[in-house]
């Protein structure tokens, strides 16, 4: 049986939620929605948020609505791997063995985006999520 996961113990990922890939995700507005309930939350209980941008430089960056929740010391990680993991988010995980909530957009041309909230056990699983 999995255990609840703790505040204290928690961090939220926010992956790659940008406005330019709007046109790509169903019911975009919704996606923006679910994940600015969940950044209020993790703000409201101190929960640290880690986001990063698929190559801002070509897609933007992350949602204005969204961008306008995160705290100042929240800044986006750009990256240019599917991957989430970069070095920069590599280095969270080895420094909080916790348990991780996960909100984020897949897109694999020639396929839709995906958007879907999960809730990951204390493990290095953020690979296996989509």
């Amino acid at each position: 049986m999995a255990s609840a996961l703790q505040a204290d113990k928690c961090i939220l990922f926010v992956c790659d939620i940008q406005d330019k890939f709007a046109h790509r995700i169903e019911n975009f507005a919704s996606v923006l929605h679910v994940a600015s309930i969940m950044i209020r939350g993790a703000n409201a209980l101190s929960i640290p948020v880690v986001v990063t941008e698929q190559y801002p430089e070509r897609f933007g960056v992350t949602a204005r609505e969204l961008t306008a929740l995160l705290k100042p010391s929240c800044k986006a990680i750009p990256k240019t791997s599917f991957s989430m993991v970069t070095s920069e988010v590599a280095e969270v995980l080895a420094n909080h063995p916790v348990g991780y909530l996960l909100f984020g957009c897949l897109y694999r041309p020639p396929y839709r985006v995906w958007a879907s909230p999960s809730i990951l056990p204390p493990t290095n699983c953020l690979r296996t999520v989509f």
